[in-house]
């Protein structure tokens, strides 16, 4: 057969001669190697077009050039058989060179999808470490064990990211004896650079609050950090919460964050309010570093959160708004902290009308127990 020589000699490629279009189908069904197809538009049992739509319908497997080869010239046809999923198609008498041509732009196109395949695997691989990396950021159970039992300080969070990687972040640090910190932040955007940006912040503060004391003082040098180090528009908002069990003594800068949540044991609520811009917004910091101050006794209940909770969006576009959260919290005031947040999320999923959340969320609940 003059075409298969041509083909073998010219590429090298190893050829294999089908006698009609379900025989066709039966040898690329059973050959996960096949990655080109040429095919006369008129064949038994089997037509051109009807064979690449079968090939088209599978997915699992890379992708494979179809060139049709035929002798129609009509317009509707040609458009006919590229509807079918064909990438080209040759005229009949077939011309040598006119069809090495065509084979070889298939073969680059074969070649930058399998370019692309390999850059996407390497990417996913990259994207699966990096998720890693941020829920090892996340305090463990054991973590939180241990300080419920040296701190009597119990805590219970939930972090979910809208994509593989997120962009708030979450850390619990015991910087100096007797002090425990934690960190809840959100960074502007979503996906990678706003993950970037995010692990950058949370490794930067957890190194800088096991030096720096003064919560003022640290949220400076986090509003520098993120000024200078993150690109130009991405800011943070911030929680910053330095903690004395022994008192039950909790300072909090709130940099441009949603309001902290503070139920008390006797169903009356609280708000502490942001004391700053968003880290990184603006130039300048005011002089003045608001700082919130309160103590918790036993049963008292402090809520954090990312925007991602209260700007949840149901199917008219209103959202689930900071009023939503109080009554929830307030109404399932006798549930263990993990049972709360659950079902906070849970009335915010079926508010959204959807278990997929547009933004990052982030929920964290504490409270001092008599141990």
């Amino acid at each position: 057969m003059k075409l298969r020589r041509v083909l073998e000699q010219d590429i090298g490629a190893e050829v294999i001669v089908a006698e009609d279009g379900e025989q066709a189908w039966e040898i690329f069904q059973a050959a996960e190697d096949i990655q080109f197809v040429i095919s006369d538009w008129v064949m038994p049992l089997c037509d051109g077009p009807a064979l690449c739509a079968r090939i088209r319908k599978i997915t699992d497997r890379p992708y494979t050039y179809f060139i049709l080869a035929t002798a129609k010239a009509e317009a509707e046809d040609l458009v006919e058989g590229m509807a079918s999923g064909a990438d080209d198609y040759v005229c009949k008498p077939i011309n040598n060179a006119e069809l090495m041509a065509r084979v070889n732009a298939g073969i680059r196109v074969i070649e930058l999808e399998r370019s692309l395949a390999h850059r996407t695997q390497e990417l996913e691989r990259a994207l699966s470490a990096a998720s890693q990396m941020q829920q090892g950021m996340l305090p463990s159970a054991d973590i939180l064990a241990t300080v419920k039992q040296t701190h009597g300080l119990n805590i219970a969070y939930k972090y979910q990211a809208c994509q593989s990687l997120g962009g708030d972040i979450l850390g619990l640090s015991e910087p100096a004896e007797g002090v425990l910190s934690l960190i809840l932040g959100d960074v502007s955007g979503h996906g990678i650079p706003a993950s970037l940006a995010a692990v950058g912040l949370y490794t930067f503060l957890h190194t800088q609050a096991s030096v720096v004391n003064d919560p003022r003082q640290l949220m400076q040098l986090a509003h520098n950090y993120c000024a200078t180090e993150f690109p130009t528009g991405v800011y943070a908002t911030q929680v910053y919460l330095h903690m004395r069990p022994q008192t039950r003594e909790i300072r909090a800068v709130i940099a441009g964050h949603p309001s902290l949540v503070l139920v008390r044991s006797n169903g009356a609520v609280e708000k502490l309010e942001a004391g700053m811009p968003p880290l990184g917004l603006f130039p300048n910091l005011p002089d003045d570093i608001g700082v919130s101050a309160t103590t918790l006794e036993p049963g008292d209940r402090l809520i954090a959160y990312t925007d991602g909770v209260v700007e949840s969006r149901n199917a008219n576009g209103e959202m689930y708004s900071e009023q939503h959260l109080v009554e929830a919290l307030t109404s399932n005031a006798s549930d263990s902290l993990p049972d709360l947040i659950d079902k906070v999320l849970s009335e915010i999923a079926a508010w959204r009308g959807s278990d997929l959340a547009e933004d990052d969320v982030t929920m964290v609940a504490l409270e001092f127990t008599d141990h």
